[in-house]
């Protein structure tokens, strides 16, 4: 970019020339796209698979379009219409506008595609497109502005009531999302475990490693003293898998894993269907045996005042 912008000034060249030059810029950009595959693999490509399987593809942003409309068909409205009209009044801009202005609204139709594209593919990329998606909604209200050439209270609300069908907050209080309620039960039982009232009982026992679910980890870090294996980051692929390796494994198996680890605690959430996927996976595994409450000589339940089943490892002998 450094040697076409200097080229420009030096060269002073003709448009199609200055084509060229971006051809053979693309050119020289092109052989490490295409010897380093890595260029090519999905963002998360590091993610441990089982990781993957068990945290990453059940959390929302994480999500496709296709998959959030097929559980959420109204969502379409939030997130879909914003960007979709933004993407369709800055290509209305660049057929309208001239010259410079012209070139401008159609990099930033290139830029505002790419984004819908990636938004398609992964949802939490909505962020991403949502401000350049915004500038078209900025272009139909000054395009009425100057339609109606007054500078007047009227004006400004018509400019506000323009710019309204390109923000999520205007549909998401049109058409807000339905929370079943199979959802919203599920949604107050994890919450339950994951207040500082639930986890305050942790802090009065000694320091120690905490084996627990992958979203509770965050938690027990900022309410207890505690330390964590498992915790909602992507790159903690050892930790993670650590987790729901333990939890999957035969309890035997399962005490040498944890004591390999020095973990002192392990602490489930029984309202999560986290667990419940655990068991349904490994229905052998340690999680099961937990939920059956299938007695553990290595494994001595803690009596405390929480929704938090928890669990203190004996040391080895």
């Amino acid at each position: 970019m450094v040697l076409l912008a200097a080229y420009d000034r030096w060269r002073k060249p003709l448009l199609n020339q200055r084509m060229l030059a971006m051809a053979a810029a693309g050119l020289l950009a092109a052989p490490p796209l295409v010897l380093d595959r890595q260029c090519y693999l999905d963002p998360f490509n590091g993610l441990d698979p089982l990781v993957r399987e068990f945290w990453l593809s059940h959390v929302q942003e994480a999500l496709s379009i296709p998959q959030l409309l097929a559980a959420h068909p109204e969502g379409f409205w939030s997130w879909v219409m914003p960007w979709a009209l933004g993407a369709a009044a800055i290509a209305l801009a660049a057929c309208m506008e001239r010259n410079l202005a012209r070139t401008r609204y159609l990099a930033l139709l290139t830029l505002t595609l790419a984004g819908c594209a990636t938004a398609v593919y992964m949802n939490r990329s909505i962020t991403s497109v949502s401000p350049l998606a915004v500038m078209g909604g900025v272009w139909v209200a000054m395009r009425l502005r100057q339609w109606r050439d007054k500078d007047d209270g009227l004006a400004a609300i018509l400019m506000l009531a323009t710019m309204a069908p390109f923000t999520v907050a205007a549909w998401v209080l049109l058409f807000p999302l339905e929370v079943r309620p199979s959802e919203k039960e599920q949604g107050k039982k994890a919450d339950s475990c994951i207040s500082q009232t639930a986890l305050a009982p942790l802090r009065a026992l000694p320091e120690g490693l905490v084996l627990a679910p992958i979203d509770l980890g965050p938690f027990v870090l900022l309410y207890t003293r505690h330390s964590v294996i498992a915790a909602p980051y992507h790159r903690n692929n050892h930790g993670n898998r650590l987790m729901i390796d333990s939890l999957m494994a035969a309890p035997e198996a399962a005490r040498e894993k944890l004591r390999a680890a020095g973990v002192r605690y392990i602490a489930l959430c029984d309202a999560t269907n986290k667990e419940e996927r655990l068991n349904q996976m490994a229905p052998q595994g340690l999680a099961a045996a937990i939920a059956h409450e299938t007695p553990l000589d290595w494994l001595r339940p803690l009596k405390l005042e929480t929704p938090l089943s928890v669990f203190e490892v004996a040391a080895a002998p």
